[in-house]
C-alpha cells in the first residue's frame, strides 16, 4: 500500500486523487473570489497562476482545501473546490473574508477591489495573524504584478507598514516597497520615483524605524536582531536625503572610523562606546 492510499484509508479522504492535482502539473492556482453576498456565500474561481500572468490561457485545475475567516470566526473549513468555479455556502458577520486561512494551501488569492480596504484594516488591527497578513502583502504585489490588481489597491495594501512590527510581515513588505520602487525609477519617471521615495520613507519606513533604533536592545530576540538589520538596509536604500537618518548613519560611520585608528576592533560597539554613542 503506497502513503497516499494509507492516508484515504484513514481519513477517508480521495487523497490520490487531491496530490495528483498537485504534483503531476506545474505551478499553483490563482483563486479569484467574487459575487459575495453579505454573511452567506461566496463564489470562488480557479486559475493557473503564472508570473507573467499568461496562466489564463490553459486551463488547469486543482482540487484545493479551501479555509476561510473573517473578523467573526475562526479559521474555518470549507469544502474542497474541484470545479474551475463554485459556490462556497459560509456565514459570518462583518465586511471581510480571508481564504487560504493562515496560508495552508499555496495559492493566490484575489478579492474584489472593494475588500481591500478592509482586509488592509483587519491587518493593521492584527484582527489577522502574521501568516495571513504576509499572504495579504505577497498575494497583492504579486498579483499586481501581473495586472490583477491595480497599483492604487497596492499602495493601500502596503500602508500595512505603518502598524506592522513582525520580521516576518516586514520580508514582505520590503520585496514589495522595493519592487515598487524599482519598476518606478525603471520607468525613467524621476517626479513618479520621487514621490513614491518621499512617502514610503515617511509613512512606511519612519514609524517602524523609530520603533526598533540604531542599536541591539536586551529584548530582541533573533526576530528582533534580523528585522532591525532589514529596516536599516531598507531605509539606506529608500530615504535617501532623510537629514536624521543621514546624520545617524555619519555619526556612527565616524565613530567607526576613529575606533579602527585607534587600535579598536572595527566593531560598533568598541567604535560606540569611544565616541560615546548610546547603544
Amino acid at each position: 500500500m503506497d502513503l497516499w492510499s494509507a492516508w484515504k484509508e484513514s481519513s477517508g479522504l480521495d487523497i490520490p486523487s487531491l496530490m495528483a492535482s498537485w504534483t503531476e502539473k506545474m505551478g499553483y492556482p490563482l483563486l479569484t473570489v467574487s459575487n459575495i453576498q453579505g454573511g452567506k456565500s461566496f463564489d470562488v474561481k480557479q486559475n493557473w497562476f503564472l508570473a507573467d500572468g499568461t496562466g489564463d490561457k490553459e486551463t488547469k485545475l486543482w482540487t484545493i482545501p479551501m479555509s476561510v475567516t473573517s473578523s467573526s470566526s475562526k479559521p474555518t473549513k470549507l469544502e474542497f473546490l474541484k470545479k474551475a468555479q463554485d459556490t462556497f455556502a459560509y456565514e459570518w458577520k462583518g465586511d471581510w473574508i480571508k481564504l487560504n486561512a493562515g496560508q495552508p494551501t499555496m495559492c493566490r488569492v484575489l478579492y474584489p477591489e472593494s475588500m481591500y480596504p478592509k482586509l488592509v484594516e483587519a491587518c493593521r488591527t492584527k484582527q489577522l495573524g502574521t501568516v495571513d497578513r504576509v499572504g495579504i502583502v505577497n498575494d497583492a504585489y504579486n498579483l499586481c504584478k501581473i495586472g490583477k490588481l491595480s497599483p492604487a489597491t497596492l499602495l493601500q495594501v502596503l500602508t500595512i507598514a505603518e502598524k506592522e512590527t513582525e520580521y516576518a510581515v516586514w520580508v514582505a513588505l520590503d520585496t514589495a516597497i522595493r519592487g515598487v520602487f524599482k519598476a518606478l525609477n525603471s520607468s525613467g519617471d524621476k517626479d513618479k520615483t520621487a514621490q513614491f521615495r518621499k512617502w514610503a520613507s515617511s509613512k512606511l519606513i519612519a514609524p517602524i524605524m523609530s520603533s526598533v533604533g540604531w542599536s541591539p536592545k536586551s529584548s530582541d530576540g533573533h526576530d528582533g536582531v534580523m528585522l532591525r538589520a532589514l529596516v536599516i538596509n531598507l531605509a539606506g536604500d529608500l530615504c535617501e536625503g532623510d537629514p536624521k537618518i543621514l546624520m545617524e548613519a555619519s555619526k556612527r560611520f565616524n565613530a567607526l572610523c576613529v575606533s579602527i585608528a585607534n587600535g579598536g576592533d572595527g566593531t560598533l560597539c568598541s567604535s560606540a562606546k569611544r565616541e560615546n554613542i548610546t547603544l
